[in-house]
């Protein structure tokens, strides 16, 4: 097997595996978009996170990993943005009520599911520090026959996988999602609501920490 296939199928394989926690916020959007039958626009909003992420993987391989360590202010105001993201995004999904409950709420655009998606993997410090830590394994194990230009089939197959998963996420929930009740599913979403909370708590103490110790 090539070295350029190999990369290749790595990427892919860790696109799949890494997205099917169910914590993060893209993961979230699928599931309420889905419970209110709107697949369309959760697989949108699929498709615009994976267009941030192929850029991510792909300038990780590139080199990306050894650009972080002389703008070490890069990765912390990600965390910066992304906290405020995510506690936003928590607060409104840990009070969310499906539409279908009776509440009349207005129609999101299909586009702005996928503008939605695309500016949520753009600010997700998640991807910039995966996939370097990812590029940075793969150079450790083999030390041969990686070059620059495999870093565009490899962000290619990173996004591959990493969608593969979302679409079939968004499959199984449109197959077995009436098999629950819909009580079920709301409170499903307000628990990862409140995740998001944490997460995006967690995300604004390391930019705090930063702050505090990192130009020390």
């Amino acid at each position: 097997m090539s070295i350029a296939l190999l990369t290749t199928l790595l990427a892919f394989t860790f696109g799949f595996v890494g997205s099917m926690p169910l914590a993060g916020p893209v993961a979230l959007l699928l599931v309420s978009r889905s419970a209110e039958k709107k697949y369309g626009q959760a697989i949108l909003v699929a498709f615009g996170a994976v267009c941030a992420e192929v850029p991510y993987a792909g300038l990780a391989f590139f080199g990306f990993s050894t650009f972080l360590p002389r703008h070490k202010w890069i990765l912390p105001a990600s965390h910066a943005v992304t906290a405020v993201l995510l506690v936003a995004l928590g607060v409104y999904f840990a009070r969310w009520t499906s539409s279908s409950e009776g509440k009349t709420k207005k129609k999101p655009e299909r586009t702005g599911s996928f503008f939605l998606g695309l500016s949520i993997g753009a600010l997700n410090p998640t991807l910039l520090a995966t996939w370097s830590a990812v590029t940075a394994a793969l150079y450790t194990h083999i030390h041969e026959g990686l070059e620059q230009w495999m870093a565009i089939p490899f962000g290619l197959a990173a996004g591959a996988g990493t969608i593969s998963w979302q679409l079939s996420l968004v499959l199984l929930l449109r197959h077995f999602g009436e098999r629950f009740p819909h009580r079920v599913l709301t409170w499903a979403v307000r628990v990862m609501g409140s995740m998001l909370i944490v997460l995006g708590v967690v995300s604004g103490m390391h930019f705090i920490h930063y702050l505090l110790h990192g130009k020390q």
